[in-house]
């Protein structure tokens, strides 16, 4: 059959499933879903929206035989002594299988009216008849007919056997698949399963990396993008009944207490987003290219790695909380050289667009894709984990990750659908000036300032860390067009901060905090919001303790001087203001 009439055929068996009502689960006709497609393209442009929804709405009973047929198939599959056999266990069906799941998932997700039913078919206790019994009821003795043999072969209790709900035997064939010998890791000569729980990279828990190839990577993409898509869920519950009621799918991955697998599946993911280089291989505009395998697993590996560590499990009444298992690995991590691998892997792909100055061709460096998961990453690293905050402080990476941070913040500034990430730069910049050490070391010389990238660099800036960051909030408050509001309080919280341990700031910083507080204490702006006098007296008590810690020189009585005048100045206009109002 060829690539056309597969189509056409495929086409056909999609219709038919809205048109005809409850088609038996042992038609062959569900075979084509596995047989037919070709590509993932296949599934995704002939299985449109429309056609899932029209099954899903006016002929349930198929689509959910659909959904149990691939599912069963692609355990089969799976459990299949020879796959993946080109013959007897197609690779391509395990693929297809996985295809048209990742497809139809979403459109189960966002029927409200669908909830109860996806609770029983994926999550309720099942019976199946068992293997012994199945074989059994095949049998025909003599030239005895089935119906004549039906009363001797009826099923008894002991013919059927407790088995674990569908989704949990799916998420639990796709965690084997991702390790499974000559589909997507090379076969292992000291190791006689064929599902080996060995790390793909180099790394966090491995020294030697595990040979791989194009086919493995995009075999690993699909099943990422299924494990993506079960736990997907949580972007159609409302954002304050997520932490109570919680993502089945999620819960069950993240509660597993086999260390084995937990392990192997979560330096995995780590390693392979930490290992990209993107300088290694790539032309100048690689950032336009989206179909590379490589970069598309390792956006796949961050995203799900990002899943299962910042999961919230819900309590279950039943005393002791449960425990995510990955974040708690994942906070366990000590050994200097794996936080080094970290720390290398984060700031080779958050550097990237910080290249541009060494480039001659225009829009050569852009930010990869998934900067955002990766500034994501570092934060809750930082959370999780202390002896990686540790890292970071005592060995002035922070400062590294100070001006990645003021970077991100200062492009995306004024672009309403990035507002996400520079709330995510900012929390960054506010966990760390919580710790006493970063603050202290913003007072170190900021050198090579000139070699930042146009946006962020400063003219004619001669001063330390600390100077560069007072600076950077200042252009960040006041050039934003009020997009930042919602940051302000976290903007000041900062300097709140490091204001007990910044020293002899230069006179250019000074200017921008006298600047900040004309803006701030202007009747406009505190009259503009009712709670703008709160951030006033946030900037206010950060003046007041760098006199009180620090009250030598002249910038600091430059400070108070000015604070007095403008309160004297402004006294009189804000009461006639206020006069006026009553």
């Amino acid at each position: 059959m060829g690539a056309s009439e597969s189509k056409l055929v495929f086409k056909q068996g999609i219709f038919r499933l809205s048109e005809e009502q409850e088609i038996p689960a042992d038609d062959p006709y569900w075979t084509r879903f596995w047989e037919l497609p070709e590509s993932t393209e296949d599934v995704f442009s002939l299985f449109t929206p429309a056609d899932i929804r029209r099954t899903r709405d006016h002929a349930l009973h198929n689509f959910q035989t659909l959904l149990l047929a691939v599912t069963s198939r692609l355990t089969v599959l799976k459990n299949h002594p020879s796959f993946p056999d080109p013959d007897l266990a197609p690779e391509r069906d395990v693929l297809n299988c996985i295809r048209i799941l990742t497809r139809l998932l979403p459109y189960v997700y966002e029927a409200e009216h669908l909830e109860q039913w996806e609770d029983n078919f994926f999550w309720a206790r099942r019976r199946r008849r068992t293997r012994q019994s199945q074989i059994a009821g095949e049998v025909l003795f003599d030239e005895a007919q089935p119906e004549d043999n039906q009363e001797a072969t009826s099923p008894r209790a002991e013919d059927y056997e407790d088995v674990k709900p569908l989704a949990e035997e799916l998420i639990d064939t796709l965690v084997d698949l991702l390790f499974f010998a000559d589909f997507t890791i090379p076969r292992l000569p000291t190791v006689k399963s064929k599902v080996s729980f060995s790390i793909w990279q180099s790394g966090v828990g491995c020294n030697t990396a595990m040979g791989s190839n194009k086919t493995f990577e995009s075999n690993r993409c699909e099943i990422l993008r299924l494990m993506l898509t079960l736990t997907g869920k949580a972007m159609y519950l409302p954002s304050n009944t997520l932490p109570v009621q919680g993502v089945k799918a999620i819960t069950y991955i993240t509660t597993c207490q086999d260390k084995q697998t937990v392990l192997t599946l979560l330096c995995s993911l780590l390693n392979t987003a930490m290992k990209y280089n993107p300088a290694s291989w790539r032309v100048p505009y690689d950032h336009v290219v989206w179909k590379d395998p490589k970069q598309i697993l390792v956006i796949y590996c961050v995203q799900l790695l990002l899943v299962l560590l910042m999961y919230p499990i819900p309590e279950d009444g039943r005393g002791t909380p449960p425990k995510n298992y990955y974040r708690h690995y994942f906070g366990r991590l000590h050994r200097p050289q794996d936080f080094q691998f970290l720390v290398d892997g984060m700031t080779r792909i958050l550097n990237q667009p910080m290249q541009a100055t060494a480039s001659y061709l225009p829009g050569s460096q852009r930010s990869v894709k998934w900067a955002p998961e990766m500034l994501v990453l570092f934060w809750e690293t930082l959370q999780c984990n202390k002896r990686f905050r540790s890292f970071i402080i005592d060995s002035n990476r922070s400062h590294d990750f100070l001006v990645l941070c003021i970077f991100y913040a200062m492009e995306y500034r004024m672009d309403a659908s990035k507002q996400g990430v520079v709330r995510m730069c900012v929390f960054i910049l506010q966990t760390m000036s919580a710790e006493p050490t970063f603050a202290k070391s913003l007072n170190n010389s900021f050198e090579a300032q000139e070699t930042l990238p146009q946006s962020i660099r400063l003219p004619r800036f001669r001063g330390s860390y600390g100077d560069y960051l007072i600076m950077s909030i200042h252009t960040l408050m006041t050039t934003s067009k009020g997009n930042l509001d919602t940051v302000y309080p976290a903007l000041l919280i900062i300097l709140n901060n490091i204001a007990p341990y910044i020293e002899r700031i230069s006179p250019s910083a000074c200017s921008k905090v006298i600047q900040l507080f004309t803006s701030m204490s202007s009747p406009s702006f505190l009259l503009a919001n009712e709670s703008n006098h709160t951030l006033l007296a946030s900037l206010l008590d950060f003046i007041n303790i760098i006199l009180e810690h620090k009250f030598t020189g002249k910038t600091p009585t430059r400070i108070f001087s000015f604070r007095q005048a403008v309160l004297t100045s402004y006294r009189q206009p804000i009461s006639r203001l206020l006069d006026t109002e009553i």
